[in-house]
């Protein structure tokens, strides 16, 4: 299977569901969605822009971040939204918010809260990964068990958990 194949696959298990039962922006009005800061967006993961090669979104800008992972320091894309989507376009950090995945020092892979998330998501503050919809969970850990194989994703994954490892220490 190619890197496209499984992020269509991924798009497909997560399109209808999320992270409670609900619509979980009606708590805090789409917080996620919504910034004021014109630079903030969602990292693509490896090989995700193949996802959006043919797709026309005015409402999304794709533009190189200052994230850089791997062994040649390769950039990462972050996606720019203006507050609305095609929710079938959504990228894979956005339709599994506020959960993400993270490697242990031992290199074992967990699903964890986003601690950069308790900034904006009630959820984030308030929930233990106990608390959201069970199958949405799963999916998320589902789809990881399989992007992790992908060297590039691995790498990613890796610099990322740096990162939450450091932002984790102010929450």
């Amino acid at each position: 299977m190619n890197i496209e194949d499984i992020y269509k696959e991924a798009y497909r298990l997560l399109e209808q569901i999320t992270p409670l039962k609900v619509d979980c922006g009606q708590l805090c009005n789409g917080a996620c969605c919504v910034s004021e800061d014109d630079e903030a967006g969602m990292y693509l993961y490896p090989g995700e822009i193949c996802m959006y090669k043919q797709a026309r979104t005015p409402w999304l800008k794709i533009e190189p971040s200052a994230f850089l992972y791997g062994e040649n320091d390769k950039c990462t894309p972050i996606a720019l939204c203006n507050g609305t989507c095609d929710r079938a376009l959504r990228p894979l950090s956005c339709r599994i918010f506020p959960l993400i995945p993270y490697l242990k020092e031992d290199g074992k892979p967990e699903i964890i809260i986003d601690p950069r998330a308790k900034a904006m998501c009630p959820l984030a503050k308030t929930f233990t990964l106990a608390d959201f919809e069970p199958e949405f969970v799963r999916r998320v850990k589902l789809i990881f068990g399989v992007l992790l194989k992908n060297k590039d994703v691995r790498d990613f994954v890796i610099e990322q958990s740096y990162v939450l490892d450091e932002v984790g220490k102010f929450f």
